[in-house]
């Protein structure tokens, strides 16, 4: 997800990032911020014939139902929370039949399986065997359909293995695409590196992320685009300091950090069961 710069504007977000970062806090407090429950709200955002419903979800996660308004054909990113995602798409009176899953943790993935009972036929699309309900395996730059619109599975290793941003364009049109980048790409920082290297996570955001067309909308309530996060990593400009003021601000024992904080798959404890997050962990 990318979220904020609809609410703040660029230059507010870089100030605020960098003053985090002095602090020895980087992205945190600006999540902390940013996911405040003022701020959770439904936003629907249209782009010709492609509508975009954010769907808040747990305590700062979102889903995504993406509806192709030509053939009324719909997909859900990471629905979670199942029961808001069927209600959702019975308001719209579309049909639901495809499942996007960005990685396999729970808050992610959680609510496939029961989403599938509730929705038989599901289409459930996802890098990473170790996803619920799993139906068909993608790998980078697999393509699928909904309805009359295009998605391409992009492969961005690092916060899990098997982690898939997806790409969704309308062909032949003028209509901005968008992506939906799960837990690699936020708009103050990139996901954890629980399962890859720095180098996984900079190919995933300079290579991949960061070659998008220019108009993409990256997936947040305030259609921020995920590219003008990764792309300003390399671009020295005025109007993007958060990246060139959060790199000489931090820690020194932390600018040369060569790898994963943890060994675990299973991620932080808010990305399992609740069931599980009493067992012992390491710090998120």
């Amino acid at each position: 997800m990318v979220l904020g710069c609809g609410l703040l504007g660029r230059r507010s977000l870089s100030a605020l990032g960098a003053a985090c970062a002095r602090r020895g806090l980087g992205p945190a407090l600006l999540g902390i911020f940013l996911h405040h429950t003022d701020f959770r709200k439904s936003l629907t955002v249209e782009q010709g014939t492609m509508k975009v419903e954010s769907l808040p979800a747990l305590t700062d996660n979102y889903m995504y139902l993406v509806i192709d308004d030509d053939t009324k054909e719909a997909a859900i990113v990471d629905p979670v929370q199942p029961q808001k995602v069927v209600e959702t798409v019975r308001k719209y009176g579309v049909k639901l039949t495809t499942v996007l899953t960005t990685h396999h943790h729970w808050d992610h993935a959680g609510g496939n399986e029961k989403l599938v009972k509730l929705e038989p036929g599901l289409k459930v699309y996802g890098g990473d065997d170790r996803i619920g309900a799993l139906t068909h395996r993608v790998t980078h730059l697999s393509t699928l359909q909904v309805g009359s619109l295009n998605v391409k599975c992009l492969s961005t290793p690092c916060h899990t293995s098997g982690h898939i941003c997806y790409f969704v364009s309308k062909p032949n049109s003028s209509e901005p695409p968008a992506v939906f980048t799960g837990d690699t790409l936020f708009v103050a920082g990139c996901g954890k590196f629980y399962e890859g290297t720095a180098d996984e996570m900079y190919k995933a955001l300079l290579e991949v992320l960061g070659r998008l067309p220019p108009d993409t909308v990256g997936s947040a309530p305030s259609a921020a685009r995920a590219r003008e996060c990764t792309v300003a990593t390399n671009t020295p400009s005025t109007t993007s300091s958060l990246p060139a003021t959060w790199s000489p601000a931090m820690p020194p024992s932390r600018r040369n950090w060569p790898g994963p904080r943890r060994s675990t798959a299973l991620g932080s404890p808010r990305c399992r069961p609740p069931s599980q997050r009493s067992s012992p962990t390491t710090r998120s």
